[in-house]
């Protein structure tokens, strides 16, 4: 993000580490929330649905 920056750089090593770092933070997140929305609807089909899951789940409130 430096304000001066050369066409070799731009080029090469600097952009292709910027988009990696970006890159995997990205995917890092979209993991992070697909995870998220996975549980909770994991556990909206477990409060919708009592039926698929036994009762004696120790975390059901």
């Amino acid at each position: 993000m430096s304000p001066v920056q050369g066409p070799s750089c731009v080029n090469h090593s600097c952009t292709s580490l910027e988009v990696h770092s970006s890159l995997s933070y990205m995917v890092s997140l979209v993991l992070y929330l697909v995870n998220n929305a996975l549980e909770m609807s994991h556990n909206k089909e477990n409060i919708m649905k009592p039926n698929k899951m036994p009762k004696m789940n120790p975390n059901a409130k």
